[in-house]
């Protein structure tokens, strides 16, 4: 059984002929009175701190678990981003890649109208006259349509031939 201040403040005691020194016995009591009140007291406000920090370690633990659920659910939109730049790049790669062959086939059917434009010409205009000097032959050679035609198709080829850097 706990006893209290409050319970050894009420005892009452008999008065005996043979007994202890009443004052004595009264100081000695008002002393375990003065302890056990401070152990009370004590015994109160640690209670009173415990319960403060088990409401502090629930709001604790509350809030982490949903930090942890918005980092989970932050975590999960950022693989979803991911996911989604990867098809987006993707798309944009095959999409790049058939405008490039679709200019490859339209630059080679531009080029097959030109020598056959070229050809015609030269058929129903006889031959050029031409220039003597090997550097006007070059030139004139490099600057043909054919020529530069064929140029551009070979950098576009080499162009997609080459990986994009990752």
């Amino acid at each position: 059984m706990r006893i209290t201040s409050s319970d050894v403040e009420a005892v009452k005691f008999r008065v005996a002929i043979r007994g202890y020194a009443e004052d004595e016995v009264d100081n000695f009591l008002d002393l375990v009175i003065d302890t056990m009140g401070d152990y009370e007291k004590r015994e109160a406000e640690a209670q009173a701190e415990i319960d403060r920090l088990r409401t502090a370690l629930d709001e604790c633990i509350a809030t982490r678990l949903d930090e942890a659920e918005t980092s989970r659910s932050l975590k999960e939109q950022v693989a979803d981003v991911r996911a989604r730049m990867q098809e987006v790049v993707e798309e944009a790669t095959r999409t790049s890649e058939r405008v490039v062959e679709e200019a490859l086939r339209a630059g080679e059917h531009l080029l097959e109208q030109v020598r056959s434009a070229i050809s015609v010409t030269s058929d129903h205009t006889g031959p050029r006259p031409s220039d003597p000097s090997p550097a006007a032959a070059e030139s004139a050679e490099a600057t043909s349509p054919g020529h530069l035609f064929d140029h551009i198709r070979t950098r576009m080829s080499s162009a997609l031939e080459r990986k994009p850097e990752e």
